[in-house]
């Protein structure tokens, strides 16, 4: 890279080198090494929110001892957004443990999209399978957790995943 100039609506990076055929104009450029990583979010109280109480996209992250009440939507979420929001990274290496979803995913919107109390979705187009390097969903752990729900298949959705996930000692209460 040779040089950036920014102003408050965009970015314009120049590089050394032209970019490879593949890359063409208006195309999404990250700098997955840099992006929201090394994250800890622990011991908050999300409530009566209009869509999620957590949502996270980065790599390398613990959410423990939280609390979602009431959240419309999921409680805590953790996803890829390139397709639909050209937004967030491809997150890996992530722990929930020790966090209490109580009456999230209830509102109609959430029944109708069929959210869950913590939901992990790692649905990407085809346009980003091209990036081997970069194991979408990879290395996931979900343990631990207090699911309080009035709805018994709101519970815990995994969409998408890499092969390395572990869900374990969670507790579901209707």
């Amino acid at each position: 890279m040779r040089s950036v100039q920014s102003n408050s609506l965009a970015l314009r990076i120049y590089f050394d080198k032209a970019l490879p055929n593949t890359v063409k104009k208006f195309s999404i450029l990250a700098n997955m090494t840099r992006a929201g990583q090394n994250i800890v979010i622990e011991g908050n109280r999300f409530a009566h929110t209009r869509m999620r109480g957590i949502l996270f996209q980065g790599r390398n992250a613990l959410i423990t001892g939280n609390t979602t009440y009431n959240s419309a939507g999921s409680g805590i979420v953790i996803e890829s957004s390139l397709d639909d929001w050209f937004e967030g990274n491809f997150p890996r290496n992530i722990r929930i443990v020790s966090n209490r979803s109580i009456n999230d995913a209830s509102s109609e919107q959430a029944r109708d999209r069929h959210f869950s109390s913590i939901m992990v979705e790692m649905r990407t187009s085809n346009t980003y399978r091209h990036l081997q390097n970069f194991k979408i969903g990879d290395s996931i752990e979900i343990s631990g957790n207090l699911i309080k729900t009035p709805y018994h298949d709101r519970n815990i959705d995994l969409i998408g995943l890499g092969s390395s996930r572990r869900v374990n000692n969670n507790k579901i209460e209707n």
